[in-house]
């Protein structure tokens, strides 16, 4: 059986990955593109401008693929708190074709392994705070992510 809805099509949604629509978006048609250097996320600790976010999530970007050499498709869990840094390390991650599985940094061992088991991650962005338990849950778990793919964050 085929379901129709009751309201109006909707237009087809640009071909374009998530960052690229954000950041295309925000210079196109927001004070950003205008002003790049207006602030666009603040935390307890830090400021960043449009213009610094497009910028760290660029550099993330070509580090994951250059440094780490992970591919397209790869699986990234991304184990840490809300902070202006959190947008730019996803957008980041989704410029570089990679596929973030979000959880939160408090799980225990138990429920990070299976996060990992889960997602089949091939890196691991976490918090010193945490590393402990991600590193015991990679331990435990049946993905293999190498010492070098496993990135830290103060905070």
């Amino acid at each position: 059986m085929i379901f129709t809805s009751p309201f109006p099509s909707i237009a087809q949604p640009p071909a374009q990955d998530l960052a690229s629509f954000i950041f295309d978006h925000a210079e196109t048609r927001s004070a950003f593109g205008a002003n790049p250097s207006l602030p666009a996320l603040t935390d307890h600790a830090t400021m960043q401008s449009f213009m610094d976010v497009q910028r760290m999530a660029d550099r993330f970007a070509s580090g994951l693929v250059n440094s780490l050499g992970l591919q397209r498709g790869d699986m990234v869990a991304v184990l840490i708190p809300n902070s202006a840094y959190y947008p730019a390390i996803v957008l980041g991650a989704l410029m570089a074709g990679l596929v973030c599985a979000t959880a939160n940094p408090a799980y225990t061992i138990g429920e990070t392994t299976h996060v990992l088991d889960l997602s089949e991650a091939k890196a691991v962005i976490a918090t010193e705070q945490n590393l402990p338990t991600v590193l015991k849950a990679i331990e435990d778990s049946d993905t293999y992510i190498m010492r070098h793919r496993i990135l830290t964050i103060d905070g």
